[in-house]
C-alpha cells in the first residue's frame, strides 16, 4: 500500500463546519480505502476535569484496531495520534465532539453542544449516524417572542438558545386625548400595531434568509400571536411548530425550557404522522416501502426522498463490489451476480447513500420506532417516484 497523506489538525476551531445536512452530505461522499477515523466522545463536565476521554478514546481505538492487517493498523494508529494530540493540547469546550480524520487528508471537528455517547470507528468513511441523529433531534428553531410593543427573536440551536435581535416600537395608546373619537383612537392603535408585527415578520424573514430556521415557534400574550400568526408568509407559516403564552421580560432560561418542551413534542408528532403516512402507502404502487429488502431496492433505484430508521437498529449484511447492490447476507448479487462482500453495519451503509443521493434520513424513537420495528423490521422509505425496475 502506498503511504498516505495524513491531515494535520487546524490551528484553531473558529472555522469549523456547522453540523447542517450540507456538511453531512459532504462526510457522506468522502470514501477513503486507506481508512477513516470517526471519533464521538463524551465530554461532560465531569470528563473534562479529569481528562478520561482521552482514555475513553484510547480504549475505543485499540478495539477499532483488532483484526487490521499490519499497514491498516499503522495507518490507524498515526490518526490516532494526531486526534489525541489535538484533545490533549486544546479540547473542544462543549458537552461532546465529533472528529473525523482520513488517510486521504479528511479533517472535520465538530463541537457538540449536546452530550453524546462515545464511539470510535475505522472503515472506509465517516461514521455519521450518531450525528443524524443529534442534527434531526436538534433541529435549527426560530422562537419569536413579542406583544404589542416589543420583540425579542432567539434562536435555539442543539439546546442552546441565543438572543439575535429585540425589536421596539412606540404604540400609542386607546385612551381619549383632546379631539381624537374614542374609535379613532383604537383604529390608530390598532394600525399601528399591526405595523409593529409586520416588523417582526420582516426581522424573522431577515434571519431565516441568513440561516434558515427548522422550525418557528411564537411565544406571547394571545391577542399579539394570533395577529403574528396570521402575518406569516406561506414559507415561514409551514414551519410553524407551536405556541405558548410567555412575558417580555422572560428569563432565556425560562423561554429555552419551554421552547424544548414544544419542538420535543412537535418532533415526535411529526414522526408519527411520517411513520403512518409510509404504513399507509407502503402497497403495491405507493409512494413509501417497507421492510429492509424493499428499502434496499429502491435505494438502489435512487428512488428514496426520506429513509426511515428505527433508533438503535442494527443489521449485519452484504454489498456488491461491482455494482453497489446491499443486501441482507452475502452470497450472489442479485442485480450483476457478482459475489457481494460482507458488511458490518448494513443501517450505516444505507444512511451514507442516502446522503450521498442528497436525500434526507430520519431517525425515529419511542412509539414510531416501535411501529416501524414491528411492521417494517426497522427500515422504511418514502419514495420521490417508482421505476418499473423495482
Amino acid at each position: 500500500m502506498s503511504r498516505a497523506t495524513l491531515p494535520d489538525a487546524p490551528a484553531d476551531r473558529r472555522n469549523a463546519p456547522r453540523l447542517d445536512h450540507a456538511s453531512l452530505q459532504t462526510l457522506a461522499g468522502h470514501d477513503c480505502p486507506a481508512g477513516t477515523l470517526s471519533a464521538y466522545l463524551d465530554l461532560s463536565p465531569e470528563r473534562q476535569a479529569r481528562r478520561s476521554f482521552l482514555v475513553a478514546f484510547a480504549d475505543g481505538v485499540r478495539h477499532a484496531g483488532a483484526g487490521l492487517d499490519d499497514a491498516q493498523r499503522e495507518t490507524l494508529d498515526s490518526l490516532a495520534e494526531r486526534v489525541r494530540g489535538r484533545l490533549a493540547e486544546a479540547p473542544p469546550q462543549a458537552l461532546g465532539a465529533a472528529i473525523f480524520a482520513s488517510a486521504c487528508g479528511l479533517w472535520r471537528e465538530l463541537e457538540l453542544r449536546v452530550p453524546v455517547e462515545d464511539a470510535v470507528r475505522w472503515g472506509p468513511r465517516p461514521y455519521l449516524r450518531p450525528l443524524l441523529d443529534i442534527a434531526d433531534e436538534h433541529e435549527r428553531v426560530a422562537v419569536l417572542l413579542t406583544d404589542k410593543e416589543k420583540a425579542r427573536l432567539f434562536a435555539l440551536e442543539l439546546g442552546e438558545l441565543h438572543e439575535e435581535e429585540t425589536l421596539h416600537d412606540a404604540v400609542p395608546g386607546r385612551h381619549a386625548q383632546g379631539e381624537w373619537s374614542q374609535a379613532n383612537l383604537q383604529r390608530r392603535h390598532d394600525e399601528h400595531v399591526r405595523e409593529h408585527l409586520r416588523r417582526v415578520v420582516e426581522s424573522l424573514e431577515r434571519s431565516d434568509r441568513r440561516a434558515r430556521y427548522d422550525r418557528i415557534l411564537v411565544a406571547g400574550p394571545e391577542e399579539a400571536t394570533t395577529e403574528l400568526v396570521r402575518l406569516l408568509p406561506r414559507p415561514l407559516a409551514e414551519r410553524l411548530a407551536g405556541s405558548f403564552a410567555e412575558e417580555l421580560f422572560a428569563s432565556s432560561e425560562e423561554i429555552r425550557a419551554r421552547a424544548l418542551e414544544l419542538v420535543e413534542r412537535s418532533e415526535r408528532d411529526a414522526e408519527r404522522r411520517l411513520v403512518e403516512a409510509i404504513l399507509d402507502a407502503a402497497a403495491p404502487g405507493g409512494d413509501a416501502v417497507c421492510g429492509p429488502e424493499a428499502t434496499l431496492a429502491a435505494l438502489w433505484h435512487d428512488q428514496v426522498r426520506t429513509l426511515v430508521v428505527a433508533e438503535a437498529l442494527e443489521l449485519n449484511g452484504a454489498e456488491c463490489p461491482a455494482c453497489g447492490w446491499l443486501a441482507l447476507a452475502p452470497g450472489a448479487c442479485a442485480q450483476c451476480g457478482a459475489m457481494t462482500a460482507a458488511v458490518a453495519d448494513l443501517v450505516e451503509r444505507a444512511i451514507e447513500r442516502t446522503l450521498a443521493s442528497a436525500a434526507e434520513v430520519e431517525i425515529v424513537h419511542g412509539e414510531p420506532a416501535e411501529s416501524i420495528l414491528e411492521r417494517c423490521s426497522g427500515l422504511a422509505a418514502r419514495l420521490r417516484f417508482r421505476s418499473e425496475a423495482s
